[in-house]
């Protein structure tokens, strides 16, 4: 490798460029070839690529730096927040815990009025959902009222609807009186002796049928 250059003056060395000319050489070094970035500046192409070494390491140097404050602020800032966060933070989620638990015992006593099941339907949950608020209401040491027992009508609904409008209930064949008609009392007490008969009749039925079985 030569140490001058054409006209005979010594090959500088990096040590030898300050920083602008170290920047204008990088500006050239990344448009033509590095032998003619040397030549133009009178060392070697080793000294240029050495220049762009040592660039690029700083570039790396800058970028991990910077990487590492980010880092190290994050949890200052996170701190930060959390000292500037209201104290009133705890006391609304307090708040909002007890006027859940003030909804649901509103529920369980609307429940004790009307029923697990329509309280349940009204509050738009199921009701096994009231059933296990009353199971934590006791455990948190509420007084949860007893449901009350509603029994349902819609079988009974569902049986009258079903049945024929025009169909009349059989009624007993009464003897008739010799001296004139029933009197109410006397209509009712017939009807219950003609009941009483009949039942007596189909218990003796029954009575054989076991006898035989025996």
């Amino acid at each position: 490798m030569p140490n001058t250059t054409n006209n005979g003056a010594p090959l500088k060395k990096i040590k030898d460029f300050n920083d602008e000319e170290k920047a204008a050489i990088l500006a050239r070094a990344n448009k033509i070839e590095l032998p003619r970035v040397a030549k133009e500046f009178g060392t070697t192409w080793q000294v240029v690529s050495a220049i762009q070494r040592a660039a690029k390491n700083a570039k790396n140097a800058k970028k991990s730096k910077v990487k590492v404050a980010a880092k190290k602020a994050a949890p200052a800032k996170k701190a930060k927040a959390a000292k500037a966060a209201p104290k009133s933070a705890s006391s609304s989620s307090k708040k909002a815990a007890r006027t859940s638990d003030e909804k649901r015992l509103a529920i369980l006593q609307r429940a004790s009025e009307i029923g697990v099941t329509q309280a349940a339907a009204e509050a738009g949950v199921s009701k096994w959902t009231v059933f296990q608020w009353r199971k934590l209401m006791k455990k948190a040491g509420h007084e949860v009222p007893k449901a009350a027992r509603v029994r349902s009508t819609t079988g009974k609904k569902a049986a009258a609807k079903a049945a024929p409008k025009n169909v009349k209930t059989a009624m007993p064949a009464m003897p008739a009186k010799k001296n004139g008609t029933y009197s109410q009392l006397e209509l009712e007490n017939e009807m219950l002796k003609q009941q009483v008969a009949n039942l007596t009749a189909q218990v003796e039925k029954l009575r054989a049928a076991v006898s035989q079985l025996a």
